[in-house]
């Protein structure tokens, strides 16, 4: 997208169509396009504003829900929550038997990718939709609370076309929380009891629905369970509710009309993403620990909404908590997604969101009884107490980060391969001691590379041959032909780089010095001839 490419490929080899919700990339590569600025200065950028945008709105709306001017704190210090894995395991994140893994909101953050900006967007939306009905719970004029709706909606249809999984956690936490707090307002032992009863359903046999139906469609059956709640709910704001789930719809539709073009063309890689996170299912003793701080929180919330009759944010305590107990457990009732990523991202949701009604908390704190206010304290001290062990976590993983070091765009061996790669055209793969996203950061070519669960390249069968781990496979120059790589860059410093054998099959065209720290060192550009 940087250089001009505005079609939906696999991003590393440039062949083959990507179905994977990529928005948030095409708008990096987009605005570095536009302002020429290079694409990991855009990324760090973006990431960072979205991010900002995120704590932002959610200080915002605790201050304005608790008057407590001291509120935006919150949010940025519930980030520090950590998993109790340097208490646990000696190390900053969790491992589970799998190779899933616990760690801190903090340690995906980090990244700035794509996920990040789908959680970040999810907690605006959350944020934005319960500032708007919190004001319909205190009667107030309702013409603001309608534009923060519709910004919602929006917001969670853009998500559609960002993150897949932050799309099904912040729609399915969404409806719980309409669900919650219409059953609030209007209280209904019939609609309440038909709502968990469906849900109940889903959820126990849901792993033969899905033998029938596959995975995905258990998301719309868990929606559907709560249509005896969430109808009546729409129809009395049908003049907002109605206008915002069009919104929400059209904003969803070109992510879904992508992935429903390619699984009626029966895509590989679609019917292979949707059955391949098996075994990774987080239910064991070491998430229990690694979620102490988070039900700790959730239990001084709730002490402190005791009682309060604010449909709004006990209705977001109720999402939140379903959320992360259902979602997480995906595994059990035959969705099957990911469990610890979305264990993860209802984490960072929850840290987050729990501040607007724990600053709530604070500003009723004088009005609680003697026996309410020890109550919340010992479970605000609790909860305190264990994430101030958590940040040990972070200070593990900030020595972790600081070990791998930054990666240099820049130093003289990365302007030796933009100079040596920069007429070529087609696949280059580059040295054996380079990883390739690096490389192809550096060279801004098309690699003969891809990631098994983003996208799939044309004649992927070639590539796995190729990219096949413990082979030297690019060693053999009818590998390289298959996969249709048309250049080689081999570094005379890397010890263990690619050989070819001298029958004209792989030719060196051109050789460029740079210096190490060390002694100075070569890099050679090599043209692999067709078949």
């Amino acid at each position: 997208m940087a250089n001009g490419n505005f079609t939906f490929v696999e991003p590393l080899t440039q062949t083959g169509v990507s179905h994977y919700p990529s928005f948030w990339y095409y708008f990096i590569g987009l605005v570095s396009w536009l302002t020429h600025l290079p694409v990991h200065l855009v990324w760090t950028i973006l990431g960072l504003a979205i991010l900002s945008a995120a704590v932002l709105t959610v200080g915002v709306v605790a201050t304005r829900i608790s008057k407590k001017a001291w509120a935006p704190i919150l949010p940025a210090l519930a980030l520090l929550s950590g998993t109790l894995a340097v208490e646990t395991t000696q190390y900053w994140y969790t491992p589970l038997e799998s190779h899933a893994v616990l760690w801190a909101p903090y340690a995906s953050i980090f990244t700035l990718n794509g996920e990040v900006a789908g959680i970040c967007i999810a907690v605006i939306t959350l944020s934005l939709l319960v500032d708007a009905l919190f004001k319909q719970d205190q009667l107030r004029a309702h013409k603001l609370s309608r534009i923060e709706i519709f910004i919602a909606a929006v917001l969670v249809g853009l998500l559609a076309n960002i993150q897949t999984y932050t799309f099904f956690s912040i729609v399915f936490v969404a409806a719980i929380f309409v669900t919650a707090r219409d059953l609030a307002r209007h209280p209904s032992r019939a609609r309440a009891y038909v709502t968990i009863a469906f849900g109940a359903v889903i959820l126990l046999a849901g792993k033969e629905i899905a033998k029938t139906l596959g995975p995905l469609p258990l998301i719309g059956l868990l929606l559907l369970s709560m249509a005896p709640t969430l109808f009546p709910a729409a129809w009395r704001a049908k003049r907002i509710a109605i206008p915002a789930l069009l919104i929400a719809g059209i904003a969803a539709s070109p992510q879904v009309i992508r992935t429903a073009i390619g699984l009626v063309n029966e895509d590989p890689f679609l019917l292979y993403r949707e059955a391949s996170s098996a075994n990774l299912g987080i239910l064991e003793p070491a998430t229990l620990a690694a979620s102490t701080v988070w039900i700790l929180l959730f239990i001084t919330v709730g002490i402190g909404l005791w009682r309060s009759h604010q449909a709004s944010l006990s209705a977001l305590v109720i999402a939140l908590g379903l959320g992360f107990m259902i979602m997480p457990a995906n595994d059990l009732w035959g969705f099957n997604q990911e469990p610890y990523r979305l264990w993860i991202q209802l984490a960072i949701l929850s840290s987050l969101l729990l501040m607007i009604p724990l600053a709530h908390s604070f500003s009723r704190f004088m009005g609680f009884t003697r026996e309410h206010k020890a109550m919340f304290l010992i479970a605000l001290t609790l909860a305190l107490s264990a994430w101030g062990l958590g940040l040990k976590d972070f200070q593990g993983f900030w020595n972790f980060a600081e070990q791998q070091g930054v990666t240099d765009v820049t130093d003289t061996r990365a302007i030796a391969i933009k100079s040596l790669t920069k007429t070529t055209s087609g696949l280059v793969l580059g040295s054996q001691c380079m990883d390739p996203l690096v490389f192809k950061l550096i060279a801004q070519t098309p690699v003969p590379y891809f990631n098994l669960g983003l996208a799939w390249p044309v004649e992927k069968p070639n590539f796995d041959t190729f990219l096949d781990p413990g082979t030297t496979q690019p060693n053999n120059p009818l590998t390289l032909q298959n996969a249709k790589v048309q250049w080689v860059v081999t570094d005379s410093s890397c010890a263990t780089d690619w050989q070819f054998p001298n029958d004209q099959r792989v030719v060196k065209v051109a050789e460029t010095e740079y210096l190490t720290t060390i002694s100075p060192a070569t890099l050679m550009l090599w043209r692999v001839n067709p078949n």
